[in-house]
């Protein structure tokens, strides 16, 4: 055997065993980044969840019409992790039976996932009040959901007003809570607890009587509640016009009756009036968990003075109050002068139903009141009636909501 130089040494390989080996080496090479795409894949699945919750927006009575309410509520949704471009998101909320008998219609806007990027279904089922929207991508821009809180669409439901309280809860059924990212993985995480906001949806005072007159100090406004639930009491704003900007003019709340159903009568004196200008007053009932709801508006013209009392300085039919009611109604009026008027009730075709007034009348402030009865006393079913008052060459109509 030849001799290899000093400081070196030969060995023989066996080609077999080499290539073995290799092959061991390339087998780990890949078993180890499977592993790693393996868990890299699971952590890429699991980064982020989507969660979902209902948001009290408002609750007006008697808009956009008198006898009706609006409810506004958001539906919100924001991501735990990262943000996500949503390639799918539905879910669906449900009106309780009480909200259900109030024929509620029911409107969407403002939409993060838009129908010109989205097929998109939006509904409500009066048969057991579900609300549906449920958006799925098919082209265009995916919307994102970031880690804040972000509006996916506003529900607007009107309602016809009554003296019972509805609710909101998660709908129990298809379509489930579900959301799926741009890789189409699902990314589906909580629904938020129901605000109690929504879960007890109710107008706190029935008023009977709302009513703004003149007087020698000032305009005296009164009110009178037939019930009360959990009121902390009132607040009586008023305006120079009637959709004008409304100012609160009471120093402290009006405190009302807390939970009643008895008959409470309440005033307050406004002595901050200017004589022939007309003001138009709300008022506001303030719950005792926050909660607020406006009445109104009625309007007076705070006179000029003649002998110590204040006269109108114009011919007015006041709006009807309550309204709508059931079963009766008072309809506020003034004359500047003495006149004969007459005040009469129209249906909904101008078919002249009752008298109502029909005579010669004092200057000053008056007061009809109708009970919802035909002249021949028959009693008259749901609807829109009309109050007509004609005063010489003055004449004007409001609009009056019946309800049984």
């Amino acid at each position: 055997m030849p001799r290899s130089p000093r400081g070196f040494s030969v060995r023989c390989v066996d080609p077999n065993k080499e290539e073995l080996r290799m092959l061991r080496f390339w087998k780990a090479i890949v078993a180890v980044t499977a592993l790693g795409m393996l868990i890299l894949g699971f952590v890429g699945t699991s980064q982020a969840a989507v969660d979902t919750r209902l948001v009290y927006v408002s609750n007006t009575s008697n808009y956009p019409e008198a006898g009706k309410g609006t409810l506004v509520i958001d539906v919100e949704a924001k991501s735990d992790a990262a943000a996500e471009d949503i390639r799918s998101f539905q879910d669906a909320f449900q009106l309780d039976a009480t909200f259900r008998s109030q024929n509620p219609s029911v409107s969407f806007s403002n939409e993060l996932f838009p129908s010109s990027d989205y097929n998109t279904t939006e509904d409500y089922r009066s048969t057991d009040g579900r609300v549906r929207y449920v958006y799925t991508f098919n082209s265009g821009t995916m919307g994102s959901i970031g880690t804040s809180w972000t509006r996916v669409v506003t529900v607007t439901i009107e309602y016809t007003m009554t003296d019972a309280s509805g609710s909101v809860s998660w709908y129990d059924g298809e379509p489930n809570f579900l959301v799926t990212n741009s890789a189409n993985a699902d990314v589906t995480g909580n629904e938020e607890p129901i605000p109690p906001e929504l879960t007890d949806i109710s107008l706190p005072v029935e008023l009977a009587v709302f009513t703004a007159k003149t007087t020698q100090n000032g305009v005296m406004i009164r009110w009178v509640t037939e019930t009360e639930v959990n009121n902390l009491g009132f607040n009586l704003l008023r305006s120079d016009e009637e959709n004008g900007e409304y100012t609160k003019i009471n120093a402290g709340i009006v405190r009302g009756a807390g939970t009643s159903s008895t008959r409470h009568q309440y005033a307050f004196l406004d002595q901050s009036v200017i004589e022939g200008k007309t003001y138009w007053y709300k008022l506001e009932t303030v719950s005792v968990d926050g909660k607020k709801f406006e009445h109104g508006p009625v309007s007076v013209t705070f006179g000029l003075q003649t002998q110590g009392v204040g006269l109108p300085n114009r011919f007015e039919l006041g709006q009807n109050y309550p309204n709508p009611f059931n079963p009766s109604t008072q309809l506020s009026y003034q004359l500047p002068e003495p006149a004969n008027v007459k005040i009469v009730v129209l249906d909904a075709t101008g078919r002249l139903v009752r008298t109502l007034v029909n005579g010669k009348m004092s200057a000053g402030q008056h007061t009809a009141t109708w009970d919802g009865r035909d002249d021949s006393g028959q009693v008259l079913g749901s609807g829109v009636y009309f109050a007509k008052m004609v005063a010489g060459e003055f004449t004007q109509i409001r609009k009056m909501l019946l309800i049984r």
